[in-house]
């Protein structure tokens, strides 16, 4: 049960309510963000809350959030700290957020009452659609290994122990398709299917070091068009050099024969299925 300022408690028990719903947003690079969905700026914890009309969390089960697990926001990309290229470029995936009750007559009022992480994000032209997710959802991760035909490693990282540098090439963007596609060049043809739900990372330029997923790939007489499973930022130039990377579906013949990598799977590939159950008499 929360103890709250006396003063504070009889505002509240009061019939005319002066509550604003405020928000912190904190981004992946700790920029911190400030809202509030009043029809005015409000000064308090030492911040200033910036007023934005376009930000919408009426959808939201206020008496339940405390202990829900899941719940969203939307607004428009037009909110100040919020842009269609940050939201594009994984600014705000897995950022800290909390939901502040303000007293908008007395600011020095405030309560948190429900703290979490920005988990799925939808981009529907201008305007964000931020799923929360409470802190509740930390404690459903596994702990130890798990069974499973398919490796537990992902691509390239300590477990896998392969260079992932060794699966990758090298080339330049040639043309700007749309905001899900670019054309490019590469001086040996890849071969898609390693590539698809691989990751395309800009190398130099102003979105050095950008990494996005590959849906696809598919030739464009002598270049090749590259299909992206998301939007992607627009600040790249015609010429920015890229490499994508080749994908793992985490199989055991994949891991064998492509990677020549069988003596490190993470998995249990002869693991025996339900079938075994019905093949005794």
């Amino acid at each position: 049960m929360r103890n709250l300022d006396i003063g504070f408690q009889n505002r509240l028990n009061s019939q005319v309510s002066s509550l604003a719903k405020c928000w912190i947003i904190i981004g992946k690079t700790g920029n911190e963000i400030c809202i509030t969905e009043h029809d005015e700026d409000i000064i308090a914890m030492g911040k200033t809350f910036k007023s934005a009309n376009a930000f919408n969390s009426a959808n939201l089960d206020l008496q339940n959030l405390p202990n829900s697990n899941r719940g969203a926001i939307e607004g428009a990309v037009a909110i100040d700290g919020i842009s269609e290229n940050d939201i594009i470029l994984g600014k705000f995936d897995k950022a800290q957020i909390g939901l502040y009750l303000i007293d908008w007559q007395m600011p020095q009022y405030y309560v948190q009452i429900w703290q979490g992480i920005i988990g799925d994000i939808k981009l529907n032209g201008q305007v964000f659609e931020f799923e929360l997710t409470g802190l509740e959802s930390q404690l459903n991760k596994n702990l130890g290994r798990k069974f499973s035909r398919i490796c537990d490693a992902d691509l390239g990282d300590n477990k896998c122990t392969i260079n992932f540098e060794n699966y990758a090439q090298a080339g330049n963007v040639i043309k700007k398709y749309s905001n899900t596609q670019i054309k490019v060049n590469f001086t040996t043809a890849p071969v898609f299917e390693n590539y698809k739900n691989g990751k395309l990372k800009f190398t130099n330029g102003a979105m050095q070091d950008t990494e996005f997923s590959i849906a696809n790939i598919e030739s464009a007489g002598s270049a090749f068009l590259i299909i992206f499973k998301t939007q992607i930022a627009q600040f790249f130039n015609i010429g920015d050099a890229i490499k994508i990377y080749q994908s793992c579906d985490k199989n055991f013949a994949t891991c064998k024969t492509r990677f020549n990598n069988g003596a490190n799977f993470r998995g249990c590939p002869h693991m025996p299925g339900e079938s075994i159950i019905y093949a005794s008499p």
